[in-house]
């Protein structure tokens, strides 16, 4: 369950997401984004505050640790034949989000998820650990259409307010307050599998620094 206290925006990623489930590949069932199972508004007693709040929920289904969870038990160190399952498997989610009009825009190892029910190994291993796990796209807060509902067509690019996504994987497009589209979730990936390959790190960049 999710749970948020800004209905617009939580509206918003409602709505991309249900767009995008129906654009799922036939192979749903190994690379899927989640099923919105229900969601609606509650009210929610706060016993900070001793006041009432509206707050909008949505129910999906329930997945296994996140592939960064995974990544750092392994201690940055996966096999090869692992990364490329992930890199497949994330470039078949991603062809449902783009389907579905949209960018992604937040693509990180965190927002990656194997099923509930799979068991992962905890030694290292050249074997792809990856081969009978199901993998999961989650968390669209941050996704944005690519193309115009009205016309159909690709958008200009353009200047945005607000940087959406995270600054770790996120193009340099993107870090420039520009529109993103397919291409930007594309060079996402590409940074998250040299994170993968070179052992979580990435050159002119102190991830300890930056996330401590």
């Amino acid at each position: 369950m999710k749970i948020a206290s800004d209905y617009k925006q939580f509206g918003n990623e409602i709505n991309s997401m249900r767009k995008i489930y129906k654009k799922q590949s036939k192979n749903i069932s190994k690379y899927s984004t989640p099923e919105v199972v229900e969601y609606g508004m509650i009210l929610f007693n706060n016993p900070e505050t001793m006041k009432e709040e509206l707050l909008s929920y949505m129910i999906m289904p329930r997945y296994g640790q996140n592939l960064e969870q995974f990544f750092e038990k392994q201690k940055c160190h996966i096999s090869k034949s692992s990364i490329l399952e992930i890199a497949l498997g994330t470039l078949d989610m991603l062809e449902s989000v783009h389907a579905a009009g949209y960018a992604y825009n937040d693509l990180k190892l965190d927002n990656i998820m194997v099923g509930f029910q799979n068991k992962l190994t905890r030694e290292y291993s050249e074997e792809n650990v990856l081969a009978e796990a199901s993998l999961h796209l989650v968390d669209f807060g941050f996704a944005t259409r690519f193309v115009d509902k009205s016309t159909g067509l690709h958008i200009q690019e353009d200047e945005v307010e607000t940087f959406r996504g995270n600054m770790i994987f996120g193009s340099l497009n993107q870090l420039n307050f520009m529109t993103t589209s397919r291409r930007d979730d594309l060079i996402s990936l590409c940074y998250m599998m040299i994170y993968m390959l070179n052992n979580g790190q990435l050159s002119g960049i102190d991830l300890e620094s930056n996330l401590g």
